[in-house]
């Protein structure tokens, strides 16, 4: 046959695709990876959307770049491993492919479990160890830190190998490709440690050819050697000696012999790299050998602690002063004023003097390294050492203020001995006194006074040769007061009982505490001493004997505050007979409550308004007494904290106690913690469960109801000592009721706002859908719903996993998926998680097993729609199934209840939506999805 067409139609030829690289040649098996592919002829006559590329069976769209290059975004694959697959492109919308043979490999991304060390300081440089799972050996390997990024050595699919970068001091993510693209996302973090910091360098300065020890203090220290699997040196310019770590902050090392003279850099370095751990340097100072002028004083103290200055030239803060004598040396730091001063104290040569009290020594400068002292002062000057003793009491402790009382000052006998010389005083404070030579451990100072605008005290110091002061070993010893005697004003209490042991308070002013503070009792014919206790200068508490005459009688009260000097003016004080109770009523109450306790007996006419009554216990408690005459008194009593018999006693004015044989018991405070359940319906005949503690069967225990202002009181039924039972009354309109517990005129539990609510019965009139599967939602109907905080909802006698009120009148509930497959499965609601709902055959559903979809044939159409799936699976049934294309609906047609079968739905675009099958076309019903793919029809415009 001929055919003719007068237009005619174009028919290009044009070269096929070729394909020569693709970047990255492989990416995470979830795809998703933006490729780039380079080759040549991508140019087509056509629409640019007929560029594509095709991974293995799967088409993905092209977007072209450059005239050679396109990048493509690569497809979803359901690969558990790697897996390659061949790369083309298609310039014609795939009608013809490029076949060049490309490869791209699916891979799994690595997974990240550790790192090793996890830490090194931010200067970078450290070598680290990765380890996981699936890593490969790939020419882009490498390791991300936050930010930075560093190629890795691959070791096995278990362990890769880091350079770490340099970084910020601070924590950052770790993550890992295979690619230079996609990363793992673990969080598996990195540690940047801070580098070290130099605050100083002690000594920062030594002369030639010494080996000192240098101290250098600053940051970071044991963190980085912790880090370092090399050990650290210290340099100082050339020359290097190694590190010891001491803290973080510390570090030291010996200064290497430099015969150089000027000033050389510190730095601190790994041994094997040699590079710098430290953020800044600083100087050292190298100079000439020191030496000595003269020193001052040239004698002190056998004990030590003379402060001696020595001058000379090229001194350092690392000399040290040697103290030498009889083969016998110490070594002391020195403390360096300058280049020609320091100075150091004396140290303690007392262990070598055994019989003599002088011992001549030498005294020469060290300077100190960490293994070995080198003589830097070959001079040795002499210097005496000679004992002092120490002063170990002085009395009296307290004088006039304006001086003149003598003071006897003892040395300690096992010290050293004061000589009798012209140069022998003493000093209180600062303040020079006359002294005189008693013996060899004793001497008598004449006190100087108080010094004007000074202290009322002064430390005693002896010397005996206008240098060197003995002061009191323990400084209370050598402490003497400036004071004028004291005097009294008043005794309380005033009286007490002939039986004595009575505490009295003295008040006065000028009280002190040496340890030797005394009252003085005078009563009639009789004085007697006897010792106090200074409660402060204007207070002193004495214990009295008992009276030597029994009735009634009065003594008087002095005061010393050093016992031989005694105050001019008294307090008169009685002594009375002792008051006795007989009997208390009530002689019980509850904890922590109050109660009025009437005591009888005889001797209660003293009782006045600083009296009361005592409960005695752990902790003795006081109650001001309400009402009192010769034979009673009253007080308010609130029991201790904690139960159980105590004894009632009165103290009389805080001066004698009065004890009783009868006892008195405090019973436990019942305690209200907690109801259940707190709703209740109307008509409902139930019982409120009381939680608390404290509860006891003998106690008259009730419920109290508080409701619109009226009061209901039931009695509680005892369960255990924490649980009492509680009949609920039958109230006439709902509402809230506060729950309180009622014993012995008392309430419990008033403040703690327990309450009920006391609601209308909820009732269900309808159920949506009926018939459903494990997890579906429902839609309940009926009267009294809201109560959102306590509506629950029962299905099948398994409570919902979750209940959502829309209002009074509707309800959703959505089924556990522990709910069991059943015909009649009751529908329940309840108010209180106690009490639910009557079930009735209005008021149940059909619970159905869940559809599950082994697969689906086929699993992509036309998005024209009309397709027939075959849905193969378990538990299909012939009521309410159907098929959900994305949120499209489709009633399916059941087969078997392994097969049903439904039309594919119209889509408004190509790609994949979610399959699934349902009950009752509620989403919620449905199975855990499938895929299912919508592309276009081919239409074929010529050939």
């Amino acid at each position: 046959r001929d055919f003719y067409n007068p237009e005619g139609i174009l028919f290009t030829y044009v070269p096929l695709p070729t394909l020569y690289a693709i970047f990255p040649p492989s990416g995470p098996l979830r795809g998703g990876t933006n490729t780039i592919i380079v080759g040549e002829y991508f140019n087509a006559p056509t629409s640019q959307n007929n560029l594509v590329c095709r991974f293995g069976s799967k088409l993905v769209q092209a977007i072209p770049l450059k005239r050679r290059v396109v990048s493509c975004i690569t497809p979803y694959f359901n690969f558990t491993k790697t897996s390659a697959v061949e790369v083309d492109f298609s310039s014609d919308g795939g009608v013809s492919f490029s076949q060049s043979g490309l490869i791209y490999e699916f891979q799994d991304l690595p997974f990240l479990m550790s790192i090793e060390p996890p830490a090194g300081i931010e200067l970078g440089g450290t070598n680290v160890r990765i380890m996981g799972s699936g890593f490969q050996r790939t020419r882009l390997l490498a390791c991300k830190f936050g930010d930075q990024v560093s190629n890795a050595v691959f070791w096995s699919s278990e362990r890769i190998e880091c350079v770490v970068p340099k970084g910020k001091a601070g924590i950052v993510v770790i993550a890992v490709t295979l690619n230079g693209i996609d990363w793992t996302t673990q969080d598996i973090i990195y540690n940047y440690i801070p580098a070290g910091v130099i605050h100083t360098i002690v000594p920062d300065s030594a002369p030639v050819r010494s080996d000192v020890s240098v101290t250098v203090t600053g940051t970071n220290f044991a963190l980085i050697s912790g880090l370092m699997e090399a050990k650290l040196y210290c340099t100082f310019g050339k020359w290097k000696s190694l590190a010891t770590i001491i803290s973080d902050d510390i570090l030291s090392c010996k200064l290497p012999k430099i015969n150089v003279v000027g000033n050389v850099t510190f730095d601190l370095i790994e041994k094997d790299s040699g590079s710098s751990l430290l953020k800044s340097k600083k100087e050292f100072e190298i100079y000439s050998l020191a030496t000595i002028s003269s020193i001052e004083p040239s004698f002190g103290s056998m004990n030590g602690g003379t402060k001696i200055k020595v001058f000379g030239a090229g001194f350092t803060t690392a000399f040290h002063c040697l103290f030498e004598a009889d083969g016998y040396s110490v070594e002391v730091p020195a403390a360096v004023s300058n280049r020609t001063s320091l100075s150091c104290w004396s140290p303690n040569f007392s262990k070598i003097s055994i019989s003599s009290d002088r011992i001549f020594a030498s005294l020469s400068l060290l300077l100190r390294s960490t293994e070995a002292s080198t003589v830097s002062s070959y001079q040795k000057v002499p210097y005496l050492f000679k004992s002092l003793p120490k002063i170990s009491a002085i009395s009296p402790r307290v004088g006039e203020f304006n001086g003149g009382t003598r003071v006897k000052v003892h040395g300690a006998p096992d010290s050293g001995k004061w000589t009798n010389s012209s140069d022998l005083s003493c000093r209180f404070g600062e303040t020079m006194a006359a002294a005189t030579w008693i013996n060899p451990t004793t001497i008598e100072c004449i006190s100087s006074g108080k010094v004007i605008g000074g202290n009322d005290f002064a430390y005693v110091s002896v010397s005996d040769n206008g240098v060197d002061y003995s002061f009191a070993e323990f400084k209370e010893h050598g402490l003497f007061y400036f004071a004028d005697p004291p005097t009294i004003f008043s005794v309380s209490p005033n009286f007490g009982s002939n039986n004595g042991y009575t505490y009295v308070k003295i008040y006065g002013q000028g009280f002190m505490d040496f340890g030797s503070s005394f009252c003085l009792l005078k009563e009639l014919n009789s004085v007697r001493y006897l010792e106090g206790e200074v409660l402060s200068d204007d207070e002193i508490e004495c214990r009295l004997p008992p009276s030597h005459y029994g009735g009634v009688s009065e003594a008087h009260l002095y005061v010393s505050n050093n016992g031989v000097e005694y105050s001019l003016s008294s307090a008169t004080f009685k002594y009375v007979p002792e008051p006795q109770i007989i009997s208390l009523s009530p002689n019980s109450g509850y904890v922590s409550k109050t109660v009025s306790v009437t005591a009888r007996g005889s001797n209660l006419g003293l009782v006045g308004p600083q009296s009361k009554c005592l409960i005695h216990g752990d902790q003795n408690t006081h109650f001001s007494v309400t009402h009192s005459n010769e034979t009673t008194l009253t007080c308010q009593i609130s029991c201790p904290l904690e139960s159980g018999r105590y004894m009632i006693s009165v103290l009389v004015d805080g001066s004698m106690n009065s004890t009783s044989d009868i006892p008195f018991y405090c019973d436990p405070t019942p305690v209200l913690s907690r109801v259940t359940p707190n709703i209740f319906a109307e008509g409902e005949i139930a019982e409120l469960h009381v939680f608390g503690n404290n509860f006891r069967s003998n106690n008259a225990l009730f419920c109290s109801f508080g409701h619109r202002k009226e009061e209901f009181v039931v009695p509680t039924v005892f369960i255990t000592a924490s649980l009492v039972h509680c009949p609920i009354p039958q109230f006439d309109l709902p509402g809230f009721s506060q729950v309180k517990l009622f014993s012995k005129g008392h309430y419990f539990g008033e403040g703690d706002g327990i309450k009920i609510h006391y609601i209308h019965r909820a009732t269900i009139s309808d159920i949506s859908p009926k018939i459903v599967t494990a997890g579906s939602i429902i839609t309940i109907s009926g009267t009294n719903f809201a109560i959102p905080d306590h509506l629950s909802c029962k299905v099948g006698g398994v409570l919902a996993s979750r209940v959502d009120i829309v209002s009074d009148n509707l309800v959703i509930c959505e089924l556990s998926t522990e709910t069991p497959t059943q015909d009649d499965a009751a529908v329940q609601i309840s108010w209180n998680a106690v009490t639910f709902t009557e079930a009735s055959a209005n008021t149940c559903v059909t619970v159905l097993p869940t559809p599950v979809i082994n697969y689906i044939e086929p699993s992509a159409g036309l998005r024209t729609g009309g397709s027939v799936i075959n849905v193969y699976g378990q538990y299909f049934q012939s009521e309410a199934i159907s098929c959900i294309f994305g949120g499209t609906v489709i009633k399916a047609l059941f087969i078997t209840e392994s097969l049903i079968r439904c039309k594919s739905p119209t889509a408004n675009a190509t790609g994949n939506v979610m399959f699934q099958v349902s009950i009752n076309s509620v989403a919620s019903a449905s199975t855990k999805s499938e895929s299912f793919y919508f592309f276009d029809p081919i239409y074929i415009d010529s050939v």
